[in-house]
C-alpha cells in the first residue's frame, strides 16, 4: 500500500500541514518548545498549482514612512503618487455565492464566510439569524458571501477562486495567488517603505529575502481561519507575534487600480479596496518527499522510481508498479 504522508518540509523536519508552525531555525512543527515560532501555515501545498504551501508572519510587518496620518501602524501599497505601473492585471470583482454555494453572479465586493461568523467550511452558507436584519452575528452580508477555500474534506473549493460566470471571463480577487510574483513586480519600483518592499525585507532568521506581499487568494486563506491563526498567535506568546488586527483592512499585493490595492478586513471577511492598511508577510514552502512506504518496506523515492515502483509530480505521488 503506497504511503503518501511521508511529505517533509525542505528542512527535514516533519510533514507540512494547516496551521503548523514555522520556526525561525527553519523547522516547522505543531508544538513550540523552546523554538521561537515565526509564521504559520494558512494554506495548504494541495491547493496551488505550484505545490507550494503557504506560511503567514506572525507578526505585523512596521514601517519608518511618514506619508500622511497612517491608523493602525497601516502602511502604503506603493508611496509614489502616481500609482504603479499598469501592467498588473486589475482584478476588480469577487464572485459571489448562493445558499448552496453556487456561484450565483459577481460584485465590486463581498463578505468572506470565515469561522468567525460560525459560518459553513464548505460550499453551503448555513442561515444564521441576522442582525439589524443586515449583517449575521460576527460580521458578513448574507446576500453577498464570497465562496469558502476549503471543501468538507479539505480540498480547494474551486467556486472560491472562480474565473468564469454564465460563459464571460470575471477577474475574480480571490484568484490571485501569486503574490510572490506580484512583490518582485512592486520591489522594482524601489520604493522602500512600500508594502511589497516591507515583506521583501523581513528577516526573521530563516528564508530572509523570500517573504512577499501576499495576493488577495492567499490572504483570504488567512481570514477563513481568522480564530484558529489568532488562538495559534496567541499560543505562540506576546514576544512572537501579534493576533489579527479586528478594526484594520489588511493589503494583498493584488492590484485594483494604479493607486490601489484589493484588501480584506478581518473581523468581517469583507472585501475591499484601499492604498494602505496593516500587512502580513508571506512565504512559500514545497513540501519535499525523500521515503514511501511500499507495502511492509520504507523505499528512498529515487529507488522507488528508478525501480519503477511510483513516480512523482509536482510532490504527488503515483502508485505505478506496486502490487
Amino acid at each position: 500500500m503506497l504511503n503518501t504522508q511521508a511529505l517533509i518540509a525542505p528542512e527535514g523536519t516533519g510533514t507540512i500541514e494547516l496551521l503548523d508552525y514555522l520556526f525561525s531555525d527553519g523547522s516547522i512543527g505543531k508544538e513550540i518548545g523552546d523554538k521561537t515560532p515565526v509564521a504559520i501555515c494558512v494554506a495548504p501545498a494541495s491547493h496551488f498549482e505550484d505545490g507550494c504551501a503557504r506560511f503567514m508572519s506572525l507578526k505585523e510587518m512596521t514601517t519608518g514612512s511618514t506619508k500622511g496620518t497612517i491608523t493602525h501602524s497601516a502602511i502604503y501599497w506603493n508611496n509614489v503618487s502616481s500609482g504603479i505601473d499598469p501592467s498588473l492585471t486589475s482584478f476588480t470583482t469577487v464572485a459571489v455565492v448562493d445558499e448552496e454555494g453556487v456561484v450565483k453572479g459577481v460584485n465590486s465586493y463581498g463578505f468572506f464566510p470565515e469561522k468567525r461568523a460560525d459560518w459553513s467550511r464548505n460550499t453551503a452558507v448555513k442561515a444564521r439569524t441576522p442582525v439589524s436584519g443586515v449583517y449575521y452575528v460576527g460580521g458578513g452580508d448574507p446576500d453577498n458571501p464570497c465562496a469558502y477555500p476549503f471543501l468538507e474534506d479539505g480540498s480547494l473549493n474551486p467556486n472560491y477562486a472562480a474565473t468564469e460566470y454564465n460563459g464571460s471571463t470575471i477577474v475574480n480577487m480571490l484568484a490571485d495567488v501569486n503574490g510572490a510574483a506580484n512583490t518582485t513586480y512592486l520591489v522594482g519600483f524601489g520604493d522602500t517603505f512600500s508594502a511589497a518592499n516591507v515583506c521583501h525585507k523581513f528577516a526573521p532568521g530563516t528564508h530572509d529575502g523570500e517573504w512577499y506581499l501576499p495576493a488577495m487568494g492567499e490572504l483570504g486563506y488567512a481570514i477563513a481561519l481568522y480564530d484558529d491563526i489568532n488562538a495559534k498567535i496567541a499560543a505562540a506568546g506576546n514576544g512572537n507575534g501579534v493576533q489579527f488586527n479586528s478594526t484594520g483592512y489588511y493589503l494583498s499585493s493584488t492590484k485594483y487600480n494604479r493607486l490601489n490595492a484589493c484588501s480584506l478586513y478581518p473581523s468581517s471577511g469583507y472585501v475591499n479596496t484601499g492604498n494602505y492598511g496593516l500587512v502580513r508577510a508571506f512565504l512559500k514552502i514545497k513540501p519535499s518527499i525523500s521515503q514511501v512506504q511500499i507495502n511492509s518496506d520504507l523505499i528512498d523515492i529515487q529507488d522507488a522510481r528508478v525501480d519503477g515502483l511510483i513516480s512523482v509530480t509536482n510532490n504527488v505521488l503515483t502508485k505505478t508498479g506496486v502490487d
